[in-house]
C-alpha cells in the first residue's frame, strides 16, 4: 500500500490503478493464454498499473522501482503473440499509450519525432496528408505503437523492401534506462534497444527519417501454383517495391467468409511500386516480367487491397472466435517448401498464411490458425505448434520473429555465442533485473522441458490438461520456485 501511494505521487492519482479488471486487461497480449498455462508458467498478475504521461514520469517510476527492486513491464498495444508484454513477475505494468504525441515534423530536413505510445496509423495519415511517407511500419499499424514495434525488432513490414530494416530509419531515440537515467541515442546506439522487448529500458521517443511520397502504381496477381507464385515473388523483391505481400488460398478463404473478395487460387501477390513517371514505367515492365506466369487482376482491386492492408489479421478473428498467430522469417526461396510442409502439418486445422516482405530477400510468414480457448483440450493441441514454428524456422534457414516469453528457449540455438554476450549486456545495463524479467535472455522454461510439454500437448492433450488442472491447486510460489531452479539467467 505504501508503494502504491508513492507511485501515485509520481504519476498522479488519475494515472495509477490496482483494479483487478484493469490488471487482467494488461496481463496478456494478442494471443490467448488460458489460466492453466498461466499457472504452468508461474505468471503473476501485475500489482499496479501506471500510465505515465511524459519521459520524466517514466524516469521517476523506473528510479523508484530500481530502488525498491520491483519488476517493471513496459507495453505499447501488445499486438504481438509471443508473450512479450506479459508481466510474468508481477510488479508494475507500464502502459505507454499516453506518450502519443507527434512532437516535431520537419519537412525541410525530412524527419519526424514521435512519442513511443503513438499508433503508427496516426503518423502514416499525418505524413500522407503532407506529401510524405515513412520508411517502414507494421501491418498492425492502426493499433501497434512506435515503441512496441521497435522493441519487437521491426524487421519486416510496409516500406522495408524499399528502404531496408526499419531500424535504419531511426535517427535517434530517447530511452529511460532501468536506473531512471534518460539516455539519448544516435543511429548506432539505437540498435541496442531495437528488438530488446523492453528488457534494457523504456523507449519513450523516436526520431525517424521520412521521404517525399512519389507517384504510385498497384499490382495484384494470382497464380495457379504456389511454385509459380514464389518464383514471381523472388523476382519482385529485387525491384524494391514499397509494399509486397502474399496470401495463400487458406487465408483467402477465411477472408472471403467475412466479406472480402479474394481469388481462390493457391497464391495471391499484392504490391505497390513508386517513383516518377519514367521510373514507374520501367518498374512496371519489370513487375509484368516477374509475374508473367500469373494473371493480372487489375490496378483498382490491387489499390483496394492496399487500402485494406491493415484489416487482414483481425478481420476473420471472429470465425475462431480466437486467433493464434505464429511468425517466422525465412528467405524467399524457402517459402515454397514451407507452405508445402504446412499443408501436411496443419491438414486438420483452419489455417492460412500471409507474408510481408522483409529486408535482404526475406519474408515474414504469419501463420494464422483459428482457435477457441474455451475448448481446452483442442486449444492445447494448437498451442503446441509454437515449437513446430521454431523447428520450421530453423529448418528453412530462418528464425523466429519476436522472442517474448514463449521463444526464450530457442535463443541459445538462434544466437550461439552471441547469446552469452547478450546476457552480459543485460547484466550490465539492468543488474537488478527489473526490466521485463523472464524474457529474451532469461530463459524461464528450458528447451528440453518446452519440447517435452509441447510434444505431450500434441500427443495426449487431455492428459496434459489433467496435469495442469492438478498443478493449479499447488501454491504459485512452489511452481515459480521450480521454474526458477530449471530456468537460465533468472534471479
Amino acid at each position: 500500500h505504501q508503494e502504491f501511494l508513492e507511485l501515485s505521487q509520481i504519476v498522479g492519482e488519475e494515472r495509477i490503478t490496482s483494479d483487478e479488471i484493469d490488471l487482467l486487461l494488461h496481463s496478456g497480449d494478442l494471443a490467448p493464454l488460458p489460466e492453466s498455462l498461466r499457472n504452468i508458467y508461474g505468471i503473476k498478475l501485475p500489482d499496479t498499473l501506471v500510465f505515465p504521461q511524459d519521459v520524466e514520469q517514466v524516469s521517476a517510476v523506473l528510479k523508484f522501482a530500481n530502488q525498491k527492486d520491483i519488476p517493471v513491464t513496459p507495453r505499447g498495444a501488445a499486438t504481438t503473440a509471443t508473450g512479450a508484454a506479459i508481466p510474468v513477475e508481477g510488479g508494475i505494468a507500464m502502459d505507454l499509450f499516453r506518450l502519443n504525441e507527434i512532437v516535431e515534423f520537419n519537412p525541410q530536413d525530412e524527419y519526424i519525432t514521435v512519442g513511443a505510445g503513438c499508433p503508427w496509423k496516426r503518423i502514416i495519415d499525418f505524413l500522407e496528408n503532407r506529401g510524405f511517407q515513412l520508411g517502414g511500419y507494421p501491418s498492425s499499424a492502426p493499433s501497434a505503437t512506435v515503441g512496441g514495434w521497435f522493441g519487437a525488432g521491426a524487421s519486416a513490414g510496409v516500406g522495408v523492401p524499399q528502404y531496408g530494416p526499419a531500424g535504419e530509419q531511426v535517427i535517434s531515440m530517447e530511452v529511460v534506462l532501468p536506473d531512471g537515467k534518460i539516455y539519448n541515442t544516435g543511429p548506432r546506439e539505437s540498435w541496442l534497444f531495437i528488438g530488446s522487448e523492453g528488457t534494457l529500458g523504456v523507449i519513450c521517443e523516436v526520431t525517424l527519417k521520412i521521404y517525399p511520397k512519389p507517384e504510385r502504381k498497384f499490382f495484384m496477381y494470382d497464380f495457379d501454383s504456389i511454385d509459380a507464385g514464389v518464383k514471381a515473388l523472388d523476382g519482385l523483391w529485387r525491384l524494391k517495391p514499397y509494399f509486397l505481400t502474399t496470401v495463400n488460398s487458406g487465408l483467402a478463404s477465411m477472408l472471403n467468409e467475412v466479406g472480402m473478395h479474394m481469388s481462390s487460387k493457391p497464391l495471391i501477390i499484392v504490391g505497390m511500386v513508386g517513383g516518377d513517371e519514367e521510373s514507374l514505367k520501367t518498374r512496371w515492365r519489370s513487375v509484368e516480367k516477374a509475374c508473367m506466369e500469373g494473371s493480372f487482376l487489375g490496378e483498382k482491386p490491387a489499390e483496394e487491397e492496399w487500402e485494406n492492408r491493415f484489416k487482414v489479421g483481425l478481420s476473420f478473428k471472429t470465425l475462431g472466435p480466437s486467433l493464434m498467430a505464429l511468425e517466422i522469417r525465412i528467405p524467399v526461396p524457402e517459402l515454397l517448401p514451407l507452405l508445402n510442409e504446412l499443408e501436411d502439418i496443419l491438414r486438420n486445422e483452419r489455417w492460412g498464411v500471409e507474408t510481408l516482405q522483409g529486408d535482404h530477400g526475406t519474408v515474414c510468414a504469419v501463420i494464422y490458425m483459428l482457435a477457441d480457448e474455451r475448448e481446452k483440450v483442442a486449444f492445447l493441441n494448437k498451442f503446441s505448434y509454437i515449437i513446430t514454428a521454431a523447428r520450421l524456422a530453423f529448418k528453412h534457414k530462418g528464425f523466429l520473429f519476436g522472442v517474448g516469453l514463449h521463444n526464450t528457449s530457442h535463443m541459445n540455438t538462434l544466437h550461439g555465442e552471441a547469446f552469452h554476450f547478450m546476457r552480459l549486456i543485460k547484466n550490465k545495463i539492468d543488474p537488478r533485473e527489473i526490466m521485463n524479467p523472464s524474457k529474451t535472455v532469461q530463459v524461464r522454461m528450458p528447451f528440453f522441458m518446452l519440447a517435452m510439454s509441447m510434444g505431450m500437448m500434441r500427443g495426449v492433450p487431455g492428459l496434459v490438461l489433467f496435469g495442469m488442472e492438478l498443478a493449479s491447486y499447488l501454491p504459485l510460489g512452489l511452481l515459480r520456485f521450480g521454474l526458477g531452479l530449471m530456468g537460465e539467467g533468472i534471479k
